[in-house]
């Protein structure tokens, strides 16, 4: 009976090893080095760029080792701007989210901690890939370990590396209320759940082990919720939630709006309940090292803004530059950027504001664009054509900034998962138009000043009429390509230039 037990086991041990393959077997053996980037649709480590291979559709076949498309996959940093740079799959399974913010894959150590379309089947046999797995598997493409399974694609959440341990940081609806819930990514097993909330603000740092969120109040005696909200800190490794703002200000209460986390402060505003009493939103900013382990009313906020124009709203945007409570750095429709000081707002003059910029050429540059991202000291931004600009944060700050035009060809895709990275000086994105099929595109970052004619030039190039311009684009491909898709941009190039090469 040992004897029979022991082969079962063995067999099953040899399938939990082999099934997942299907015949693929990972290229990758050396996956050294330290990571310079966590989060998003490609990271760094070592001498490798490790990014999601296209965009590719939640439905699509996700047995592990049949995706390609959508895949993670690496490529040398130093092939970057090379012509058909040599690309390796690392993980042959979905990276896939639909949320449309706290996302990404993260590498730790060994192991890269990703989403992926759930494989599981319902009793009817469909696959249900409408809910998230969430996965660890080690880089060289063994031991794969679905975390935990969240019934729902757009799932927001947060892997972040505490001490010895991984933690999985999800927010999603469980039992009907909305939760922040925390795991333990090597075993899948509950760390902590959060209180009823109404909202959560992770912060900027990737690296923090907790998060803020408001909390639905509730009276315990009469057992119904308050009117008014409380903010409380949630501490990945378990530790307990503790109440750092409190909204209860006896015969008057404030709910709570978190708009960023710097890692020194905090910066949020608060609405009285009783809008008979004050209609008035308040905004405020407070030191991180200020906010105890027990709640307090009277912290020292500093009260930044006190009203709830549309001023207010543009001023304290998630997509602002919170430098500190004296210096937010916000874009503006007319004058490009614009710094507003708290501490000056009394100023009959200015009321708090400064204009950045002074040339009048960028400003007319600057405040048609969009801001996309922030990245390396850098603010991104777009144009209605998707074409990308940057201006220096050190220069905007201190009235020398100009606007540089970093790509000349729309790098963006419809899906929200690619948004553009910077990666060694090349802006990867993927590309869905077509002949270019959802793949990832590494275009060089222009850094030094064009002439018109230059700039004009680039622009040429850009222009997918010509049958050069686009072979010449597809060389800065990246990633693996499918044997299909392949098929497909030769059918195209033959039946779209056919007649040219007819003539």
């Amino acid at each position: 009976m040992k004897k029979l037990l022991c082969l079962v086991l063995a067999v099953i041990s040899i399938f939990a090893m082999t099934a997942c393959g299907t015949g693929w077997k990972s290229e990758v053996t050396d996956y050294s080095g330290e990571v310079s980037s966590n989060g998003g649709f490609a990271v760094v480590k070592g001498d490798w760029v490790y990014y999601v291979n296209g965009v590719e559709l939640n439905t699509a076949e996700n047995g592990f080792g049949t995706p390609v498309k959508g895949a993670l996959v690496r490529t040398k940093l130093a092939d970057l701007g090379n012509e058909n740079a040599v690309s390796q799959i690392v993980v042959p399974k979905l990276v896939y989210s639909d949320a449309t913010q706290d996302k990404g894959f993260y590498i730790f150590g060994d192991y890269v901690y990703y989403t992926s379309p759930s494989n599981e089947k319902n009793k009817a046999g469909e696959v249900l890939n409408t809910n998230l797995a969430f996965i660890r598997t080690k880089l060289d493409g063994t031991d794969t370990k679905v975390i935990h399974t969240a019934d729902a694609l757009n799932v927001a959440y947060r892997f972040v590396e505490s001490g010895e341990k991984v933690y999985l940081v999800t927010n999603e609806t469980v039992d009907g209320d909305n939760l922040l819930v925390s795991y333990d990514a090597a075993t899948g097993k509950e760390v902590a759940k959060s209180s009823k909330i109404t909202s959560y603000l992770f912060p900027e740092d990737l690296t923090a082990d907790y998060c803020y969120y408001v909390e639905v109040a509730h009276d315990e005696v009469l057992d119904e919720d308050e009117a008014f909200q409380n903010v409380k800190k949630f501490n990945f490794d378990g530790t307990g939630d503790a109440l750092v703002l409190s909204g209860d200000m006896g015969t008057q209460g404030v709910t709570f709006s978190l708009i960023k986390d710097t890692g020194a402060n905090l910066f949020f505003s608060e609405t009285y309940v009783d809008t008979s009493v004050s209609n008035i939103t308040r905004y405020l900013g407070v030191k991180k090292a200020d906010l105890g382990e027990d709640a307090a009313q009277n912290y020292a906020k500093a009260v930044l803004l006190n009203n709830s124009t549309t001023d207010a709203s543009i001023i304290f945007d998630s997509k602002s530059y919170f430098a500190d409570f004296d210096c937010i750095v916000y874009h503006d429709a007319t004058y490009g950027f614009i710094r507003y000081n708290y501490t000056d707002a009394a100023n009959p003059e200015t009321f708090g504001h400064q204009q950045l910029i002074s040339d009048k050429k960028v400003v007319e540059t600057v405040s048609a664009l969009t801001v996309a991202f922030y990245e390396g000291g850098y603010v991104y931004m777009t144009n209605s054509d998707n074409y990308y600009y940057r201006v220096e944060l050190e220069a905007l700050l201190n009235g020398t900034a100009t606007a540089t035009q970093v790509t000349y060809v729309a790098l963006k895709t419809t899906s929200t998962w690619h948004n553009p990275e910077i990666v060694n000086g090349f802006m990867l994105a993927a590309v869905s138009d077509e002949p270019f099929y959802g793949y990832v595109y590494a275009t060089a970052l222009v850094t030094e000043e064009l002439t018109e004619d230059e700039k004009e030039a680039k622009y040429d190039l850009y222009d997918f009429t010509v049958e050069e311009n686009i072979v010449s684009f597809v060389n800065t491909r990246i990633g693996v390509v499918t044997e299909n898709d392949k098929t497909a941009y030769e059918t195209y190039m033959e039946e779209t230039f056919e007649d040219e090469d007819k003539e």
